[in-house]
């Protein structure tokens, strides 16, 4: 007797690998945890610290996310105040204004670079740091999470 073509695979009683089981709050895959935290940068990246709280890989790619970020929104804020200043100013003014906008321009594509290359690598599940904002928010999670090795700060001079 033949087996009928159209009847559906056999279950399977067997558990699930041990790698189907990894998943985060929500039941997401860490990845797609940590690649949602950088996608949505800053909200994403506080929304997934809030919410997992054992997975360090989805921590550390949230973290990141919310460094970069802030670090986006913060220059975005300085620069803004920054030409309102210059704009005032008659014919300097201008210059600054050039100058100030040529300097946005090379954060604004580094932030760029930085924003995609963070997305792709978090959800391909590597593990990266961001060259200098990765080792402060690899610092600032270790501080969340209550095992900083950072040295206590000396004493300042004693008083005389």
């Amino acid at each position: 007797m033949s087996e009928n073509p159209y009847s559906p695979p056999p279950v399977s009683t067997d558990p699930p690998a041990a790698d189907t089981l990894t998943t985060v709050a929500g039941g997401l895959a860490p990845n797609i945890a940590a690649g949602i935290a950088c996608l949505f940068s800053l909200p994403g990246g506080v929304l997934f610290l809030v919410i997992e709280k054992k997975n360090q890989f989805v921590r550390m790619w949230a973290m990141q996310a919310v460094v970069l970020g802030a670090a986006g929104f913060a220059f975005w804020i300085l620069s803004q105040m920054l030409l309102l200043v210059f704009r005032q100013i008659p014919l300097l003014g201008a210059v600054l204004t050039f100058v100030l906008s040529g300097i946005a321009l090379v954060f604004w594509l580094g932030w760029l670079v930085g924003y995609v290359i963070t997305i792709v690598k978090a959800f391909a599940a590597e593990q990266w740091e961001l060259p200098v904002l990765g080792a402060l928010a690899r610092l600032q999670l270790a501080h969340m999470d209550g095992n900083s090795t950072t040295p206590p700060v000396p004493p300042g001079p004693p008083i005389v």
